[in-house]
This record gives C-alpha cells, sequence and structure tokens, in this order.
C-alpha cells in the first residue's frame, strides 16, 4: 500500500495546500547555484523529555560546508527546533554566509520564521534572536520538506539527544565517517545534485 498524505489548508499563510503528497518520493534536493542549504531537525525522547538538535549546511555540489549537534537536556519538540535553528543560523553568520535556503520539517518553526513571529509562548522570546540572525545572512529562503528530505539530520538529532558532550561542530574534513556516510547516502538517492 503506497502512503499518501493529504494536506489541508485552513490558514491561507501556512505551508500546506490541498494536493496528495506521496512520501517515498521525496528526496533532499538542491539549492540552487551560489547559495547554500541548511537543514535543521529537533529530537525529542517524550514531550518535554531528553532532547537535542542536528543542522548541516550544503552547498549546491553537494559538499556538506559545516554542521552540528547537540543534547539540550530537557525540552519539548518545539524548543528543540528553536535551538537547531539558532545554532544552524549562527553558523552561517559565524562563517560569513549568505543566500541561505532554511529547511525543515517542523511547520511550527517554518511558519514562525516566515511570519518572523513565533506565537506560542514559549517560543515568541526568541523572535528578536531570529530578527537579528536572518537580518544577518540578508537573502534567505524558508521551506518546509518532510522527514523523507531530512535524513541526515534527523540521524543528527539523534546523535545530539544521546550526546553527552558539548555542541560538536565539523566540517567536511573533521566530520565523523558516520555522518560523511549519512550524507553521501542521501545524495544519492537524490538524483538533482550536480
Amino acid at each position: 500500500m503506497e502512503k499518501y498524505w493529504r494536506l489541508k489548508d485552513h490558514n491561507p499563510g501556512s505551508v500546506f495546500s490541498n494536493k496528495r503528497v506521496d512520501r517515498k518520493h521525496i528526496r533532499w534536493k538542491a539549492p540552487a547555484p551560489d547559495w547554500f542549504k541548511l537543514n535543521f531537525d529537533g529530537a525529542c525522547r517524550g514531550n518535554l523529555r531528553v532532547s537535542g538538535y542536528g543542522a548541516i549546511i550544503i552547498n549546491v555540489e553537494g559538499d556538506m560546508i559545516l554542521g552540528t549537534y547537540d543534547s539540550l537536556g530537557w525540552a519539548t519538540n518545539n524548543e528543540a527546533d528553536i535551538h537547531v535553528l539558532i545554532a544552524g543560523l549562527s553558523l552561517c553568520v559565524k562563517h560569513g554566509l549568505s543566500k541561505i535556503v532554511i529547511e525543515g520539517d517542523s511547520l511550527i518553526a517554518i511558519n514562525g520564521l516566515k511570519k518572523l513571529q513565533f506565537q506560542n509562548r514559549r517560543l515568541c522570546k526568541w523572535n528578536p534572536c531570529f530578527t537579528l540572525l536572518l537580518n544577518s545572512i540578508g537573502v534567505y529562503e524558508v521551506m518546509h520538506t518532510y522527514r523523507e528530505g531530512n535524513r541526515v539530520v534527523d540521524f543528527l538529532a539523534n546523535l545530539g539527544v544521546d550526546s553527552l558532550n558539548a555542541e560538536v561542530i565539523f566540517d567536511k574534513a573533521s566530520a565523523p565517517e558516520i555522518i560523511c556516510v549519512k550524507v553521501k547516502s542521501d545524495l544519492l538517492r537524490s538524483n538533482n545534485v550536480k
């Protein structure tokens, strides 16, 4: 039996549509030339439990530029997504990256970024931080993907949940072998990497 998801649009500003989505064909997509893609994901073992996050920045050729994962202790899924966005966007700013496609599978995070306004009372305190980070990046685009298009960062987020260390930041040269294998595997599944 094929898996389809019908998305209903109750809010005209949301990323939902009324079309059917065949999730088995969803793949990671490369950004446009001269752009970078920041994929992010938060993970939580039960809501308000042990959580972590993972983010990765990849260029148009599919080369990993930077990545990070970390444990957050006790937090909600949404808080984990907010923390990973801050960590990923901070990496972009610190390394002078502009023209960023920000992509994740959290609708709360994606819709909050698109409006630059989180409504949730636990998340709205981060609104000024996101405004500052996004203004520092300059040119960016915010996109939603499904879990199937976000496999590498899902793996990183779960590494973060299991990690007892401080935040791990890596580049292509210092990335653990298992992460390089996961990135290659994801890119091989994607037929649009140049």
